[in-house]
Order: structure tokens, then C-alpha cells, then sequence
């Protein structure tokens, strides 16, 4: 298992950011879920008998639970790469799980009932009335491309028949079983979340368009400046980004409390623009073009507000490098224009 892929198990064993993507996927952000009711489950399921052997490990299991009864079990997992065959793998996992369900009830209902049960619920040791309770899978998918594997059983099999109306008919008799595929590539609107878990899914959608990574930092500094520590970590490794583990390394060796990580960010966004401007090197270095600094400071400070005329015209004609770079990660840092002037 690699690094990323224990980093997001890790992160959603945590039971509020569970429920919050399991409100968001299933029920639109309604809080059907509630953090305090969730409880972990064994992540493998496994069938040995005459005839199969087989185990299947999931990513994170939970049960939903109330007053000691088990409402439903919610299973994540988490793609980094298009399985095409993901619908079967599912379906065998959900069906393991059924499985295990049946068995539990069939030991519960020997201890309770010995023979007391009559006919087929004796011989078979699960009752009419017995019940299962429902198994829901969310596959969350981190690729770079989109997902395109098909959801359905009934996209996914092939009925070699010439009558188109025979076609239709034979489909119609194959179980309509889907998969629900979360495809933060095709995500536009995060206000399901409710958690920190919209900040990291809103930056991510951004991670390949830099012009839009840079609007989102600015409009969102606050939201950014105050992720904690895992949800930093998150962040860091799902965007293969080493500046903001790193940053994050420091602030826990020096015991120091969250501070802003937007300087880190932006070092990321601003790297490989087209003016030139490298920033984010370790000791703060930054290249670039005086005139592509100067628009860029330029650029940051109006998102902040009206820039006066007086601060522009000095911006603008400024040509020390050293400077320009050191109003640079000033305008990224600044709270207000105000604060910008009074240190420039």
C-alpha cells in the first residue's frame, strides 16, 4: 500500500470527516449522519467454504449505529487510477459482506432459538422475517484524468442479439446494480461539505489550472490559514506538493501553533508562470523578471482591495530585483493594502 494511499485512509478513519463525505455523496449535504453513531468496522471480508475462498480488504468500513442497532455500513474507497472493472469488485465485496451479515444472524438465531425454529427457517437457520441492513459503497476518485469506467451492470454487459427489441428485453432482466463515483474532476460545487473537507476537494478541483488555483487563494485565505494539521497533511500529499509537508514539518518540530500556509501555496501557484517568476525555493529565493514582479504584486494587491495611485506608479517603476521580490511575498502575505504600504 502506498504512502497516499494510507494518508487517505488515515485521514477519513476519522469519524466527522466520514460522515461529512457520506452526507455529501448520498444525501446532499444532509446531516443524515451523525459523527457520534459511527463506528468503525473490520475492513475485510472473507468467504471460505466448499465453494470459494476469498478475502477482500476494503479502505475504511463504518457502522451506523443507534441504541445498539445497526442502521446501514458505509464503506469508502479511495481510486487514484480508473478500475474498469470496479462495478464486479464492488459487487463481490458488497456480497461478502451480505454474506457475513446472513452468517451472524444464522449463529444469533441458533443461540436464541435452537430448535424451537420449524421447517425451511430450521434447516436454513435464517428467518423469514430476518433482515439485512444495507451496505453503501462511495469510491472516491483522485486520477488526473476523468473517471469513464462504467457505473451500472447494465452498461457493463454485452447481449449479442440482432432484434433490437429482444436486446432491450434481456437488458431490462439484467439487476440494475450501480456504484456511486465520487470524480472530483467533474465536481463544480463543494457547498455539500461542511467540513475542512471542502477546502481540500475546492483546491484540488483547482490543482491543474494555476490562474484559478490563485483567484481560489485569494478568496479563500482564511479558510486556507486555518486547516489543521491533518487536513494540511491531506492536502500536501494528494497534490504531491513537498513545500507545504514540509512547511507543515517545521511548524511541528518548533512546537509552533497553525499559522498561515497561503506563503507556501502561493510559491506553489506562482511556479511556471509565463513572466518568469519562480517562487518558493526553500531559502526564499525568487528569479524572475522585474516587470513580471511588478504585475504580479500588483495583481494580489487589487484582490485586497483599491491600490492607491501613489503605491502602483512606485511599483511600477521599481526595478531592484531584490525589492520587487520582497514586495512580492509581501502582497501574498499582507492582510490589507493598508498593511502592504505601511511596510513597503
Amino acid at each position: 500500500m502506498g504512502k497516499t494511499d494510507i494518508t487517505h485512509k488515515s485521514f477519513f478513519e476519522n469519524a466527522e470527516w466520514f460522515a461529512d463525505l457520506m452526507n455529501a455523496a448520498f444525501f446532499g449535504g444532509e446531516e443524515i449522519l451523525d459523527a457520534k453513531e459511527l463506528l468503525p468496522d473490520d475492513g475485510a471480508v472473507q468467504k471460505a467454504d466448499e465453494g470459494a475462498v476469498m478475502e477482500r480488504l476494503r479502505d475504511v468500513v463504518k457502522k451506523h449505529t443507534k441504541d445498539g442497532s445497526t442502521f446501514a455500513l458505509y464503506v469508502l474507497e479511495n481510486q487514484a487510477t480508473v478500475d474498469y472493472a470496479m462495478l464486479i469488485r464492488i459487487m463481490v465485496e458488497e456480497s461478502l459482506t451480505y454474506d457475513r451479515q446472513v452468517k451472524e444472524i444464522r449463529r444469533r438465531n441458533k443461540e436464541k432459538y435452537g430448535n424451537i425454529l420449524k421447517d425451511d427457517e430450521f434447516v436454513c437457520g435464517f428467518r423469514c422475517k430476518d433482515r439485512l441492513a444495507p451496505v453503501f459503497t462511495l469510491v472516491v476518485y483522485w486520477g488526473d484524468r476523468e473517471w469513464d469506467a462504467v457505473t451500472s451492470l447494465r452498461d457493463m454487459v454485452a447481449i449479442p442479439a440482432a432484434n433490437a427489441n429482444m436486446v432491450e428485453q434481456m437488458r431490462e432482466l439484467v439487476p440494475n446494480y450501480r456504484i456511486r463515483v465520487l470524480d472530483l474532476n467533474n465536481v463544480k460545487d463543494f457547498s455539500a461539505f461542511r467540513t475542512s473537507l471542502r477546502t481540500i476537494f475546492e483546491f484540488y478541483s483547482c490543482r491543474k489550472d494555476k490562474g484559478r488555483l490563485k483567484e481560489y487563494l485569494v478568496t479563500h485565505r482564511e479558510e486556507v490559514k486555518v486547516l489543521d494539521e491533518e487536513s494540511r497533511f491531506l492536502l500536501g500529499t494528494i497534490t504531491k506538493e513537498k513545500r507545504l509537508l514540509e512547511r507543515l514539518k517545521s511548524e511541528k518540530e518548533l512546537k509552533k501553533k497553525e499559522e498561515d500556509m497561503c506563503q507556501a501555496i502561493q510559491e506553489m501557484i506562482d511556479e511556471g508562470r509565463e513572466e518568469g517568476i519562480l517562487i518558493g525555493k526553500a531559502e526564499g529565493k525568487i528569479e524572475g523578471k522585474a516587470e513580471g514582479k511588478a504585475e504580479s504584486i500588483v495583481y494580489l494587491l487589487n484582490q485586497k482591495g483599491q491600490l492607491s495611485k501613489k503605491a502602483k506608479e512606485r511599483i511600477e517603476k521599481e526595478k531592484d530585483s531584490d525589492i520587487l521580490a520582497k514586495w512580492l511575498l509581501l502582497a501574498a502575505s499582507a492582510e490589507s493594502i493598508t498593511a502592504f504600504e505601511k511596510t513597503m
